[in-house]
């Protein structure tokens, strides 16, 4: 038997996407039952943002240290 609380959720649940936080990938939550079955595997209601990947598909590499002191260094001019 439901309760009043999961009568109001079900008379106020508006269709809507959600998303697979490691894919990206959307799915329509039609019911209330889709939502409640999809927020149990992990997925959420934004899009992750994608992260950057090189020309091989894997993300950048970090810069080292050395290499970001000089290219701050060579970024800032002198303002004499």
């Amino acid at each position: 038997m439901r309760n009043r609380k999961q009568k109001k959720e079900e008379k106020e649940f508006k269709p809507h996407t959600m998303f697979n936080p490691k894919t990206g990938e959307g799915f329509a939550a039609n019911t209330l039952q889709d939502h409640n079955d999809m927020k149990k595997m992990g997925y959420v209601h934004k899009k992750p943002k994608a992260k950057k990947k090189n020309a091989m598909g894997r993300p950048p590499a970090k810069k080292k240290m050395a290499d970001r002191v000089s290219s701050r260094k060579s970024s800032k001019s002198s303002g004499y």
